[in-house]
């Protein structure tokens, strides 16, 4: 019996987990390759997914039309700059980089950067 309680309980809690999550979906079309992370992705559609978990981390996973995924830990923005879902870009070199995801809801995500 105190087994079958245990096990009750850790379903729930992994219920409540997977409940938890909240994923805002935002299509864009890059016309170059652009670095997301450590992880160049090609040029053509990608879909970002803002994945919030129970706590306070947020994880932007990235997916081009071809397959290609990555995923990148970023930073909590407020005061976006419109009511529009954007992005922003930087040039680093030759390359093109995620920067920032900016939510219609004015809230955004500023994408960490990694060790080079």
């Amino acid at each position: 019996m105190k087994i079958w309680m245990t096990m009750c309980a850790v379903g729930l809690s992994i219920c409540g987990f997977v409940s938890a999550q909240m994923i805002d979906t935002i299509s864009v079309h890059f016309s170059s390759p652009v670095v997301v992370g450590e992880k160049t992705m090609p040029a053509g559609d990608c879909t970002i997914h803002v994945i919030r978990g129970s706590g306070d981390t947020v994880i932007l996973s990235v997916r081009a039309e071809s397959g290609e995924t990555t995923a990148v830990l970023v930073n909590r923005l407020t005061d976006g700059p419109d009511d529009n879902a954007s992005i922003v870009l930087t040039r680093h070199g030759k390359d093109l980089r995620l920067d920032k995801v900016w939510l219609p809801d004015h809230t955004g995500f500023s994408v960490l950067p990694t060790a080079e």
